[in-house]
This record gives C-alpha cells, structure tokens and sequence, in this order.
C-alpha cells in the first residue's frame, strides 16, 4: 500500500512548484505534526480532522487533498482561537519564496457560517524576531459567509511587512469571488529565515474554519556551475597575467 502522508506530501509539492518552482516544505495534515513541515498545536477549538460532512454548508468540503485537515469550529456558544505554530524555515538557498495556505469556510447547517469577528489571522516573522501583534493578513467571516477550496475564488495576498486591510466578502451565504480560498504571503528576499503562526477564531459550534495544503515555495538562488567557475578563475589569471606585463 503506498503511504497517504508521502502522496499527499507530494501533491502538495506539485501543485506549489508549478506557481513557485523549489517546495521548501509542506504540510497537508495527514500524519503527526512531526510529519512534513512540523508545528504545534495550542489553545482550543482547532484539531486535526478527517470530518467532511455531506450535511454540511457546502457539503463535504472540509478537505481539501487526502484525509485530513485542519479545522476549527467553537465548542461552545463563546469566543475560541487556536494556534498553529509551525517551524523555523531557513532561506538561504532562495529567492521569490511564498507562503500559502487553502482555506475554507463551513457551515455544520444550511443557515450558518463564518461571520463578522470570526477570523483567520497569519503572522509572519523574519529572521528570528517575535511575531507582531498584527496580523500579515486577515480573513474575517460576514454574515454565515461560506465557501469551498473550489467555491471560493478569491485570492487573498500580501507582502510580508505591507500592512493591507483585511480580506472580508461583501455579504453572506455562499460565495464566490470574496470567497478567499487561497491566501499567499510573499517573503522579502531579504529575509534569511521566517516562522509562520495562524490563528483561527470563531464563536459557534456550527461555524467552522478548514485549512489545508499549507506551503512554503521558492526559486533556488542562481549559482556557477563548476566549469564556469573555472572559466571565471582562468578569465581572472589571464587578466592579471596581461596586466603584469603591460606594467
């Protein structure tokens, strides 16, 4: 039997080179936070699950690629956020790097949905430092707003340290173009390392937030290849050669 985590690893990978070119790391949720790009999980509401309901608003859509997703949805009728924590990236070796993550917003019903104060907020934080208390970018519920990883086309993307408004729908119910299934943070190429927090909140048992197909993606850096390094170190005594018999 062929491993799901390395299929659905390496589905991810694809479908981040074909925007990016390198996948730097992935993670898709489909075997231990240790698994693919690590993290930690912390605070209340969120976990990893292969939940994805034909009753839900819009149906089985908790999933995105696999088995198993990310998904937050209140235990009770307050105020809940959980945290994922994901590990140091080092960028040494890339340019044009991105981050991106897939996102839906579910209903448990026919009638509800994310809405105004329920968000998914992204930190970023380059080269070692703490993250910000302000988000890089916001996605915040409207009225029961809710989508599908295919429903939804909107696309949700900022350069890290470009504050930008939060991304909202226009209304509620199912939607479409302002349904921002697909948010992308563009790194610096000035940065030598990121660590990447999401925080997802809602306030109702039947609202719930699924995120999926996490990556991180890149250009490798352009380096000499050996034989023209050579070229460069012989164009390099051939010109001090002339020079010293010119003097």
């Amino acid at each position: 039997m062929k491993n799901p985590v390395f299929i659905a690893t390496a589905a991810i990978a694809l479908a981040a080179a074909a925007a990016h070119g390198a996948v730097i790391q992935s993670q898709g949720f489909e075997g231990t936070p240790t698994q693919g790009w690590g993290y930690a999980l912390t605070g209340t509401g969120g976990s990893v699950s292969n939940e994805s309901l034909a009753a839900d608003a819009p149906a089985s859509s908790r999933v995105r690629s696999g088995s198993y997703s990310f998904q937050h949805s209140a235990t009770a009728a307050s105020v809940q956020a959980s945290t994922l924590a994901f590990d140091p990236v080092s960028l040494t070796d890339y340019e044009d790097v991105a981050v991106e993550l897939r996102l839906a917003s579910i209903s448990k019903t026919s009638g509800n949905g994310n809405d105004n104060a329920d968000l998914v907020q992204v930190f970023i934080a380059l080269d070692g430092a703490a993250f910000s208390a302000t988000a890089d970018l916001t996605v915040e519920g409207n009225a029961n707003a809710r989508w599908s990883y295919t429903s939804g086309t909107g696309v949700a993307e900022v350069t890290v340290g470009t504050p930008v408004p939060k991304f909202q729908p226009a209304g509620g119910a199912s939607r479409t173009t302002d349904g921002y299934s697909k948010l992308l943070l563009n790194i610096p190429d000035s940065a030598a390392s990121f660590a990447l927090k999401v925080v997802s909140t809602n306030n109702a048992t039947g609202e719930i937030w699924a995120i999926d197909d996490v990556s991180v993606s890149g250009t490798l850096k352009t380096v000499p290849e050996p034989a023209s390094l050579g070229l460069l170190v012989l164009g390099g005594v051939a010109t001090v050669a002339v020079r010293r018999r010119m003097a």
